[in-house]
């Protein structure tokens, strides 16, 4: 299982993020600066999606998720 890093958590974010699950091919982590996600529902029920906050603009905490 290949795993990916989505940034932003809108429309489209949340919408890759559900395809590429779907497929069982990924695990994917669907990172945004926001706390909450508003799209949560259409990612409910999947086991290989992680939504967690994390600021892209910061390069610390970006590397210190990579580095996990």
């Amino acid at each position: 299982m290949h795993k990916v890093l989505v940034i932003g958590a809108g429309k489209i974010g949340s919408l890759i993020s559900f395809l590429l699950a779907n497929s069982n091919e990924y695990f994917v982590y669907l990172a945004d600066i926001q706390e909450k996600n508003p799209f949560e529902k259409r990612l409910s029920g999947l086991k290989n999606v992680k939504y967690m906050q994390l600021d892209a603009n910061d390069p610390n905490a970006f590397a210190h998720f990579v580095k996990q």
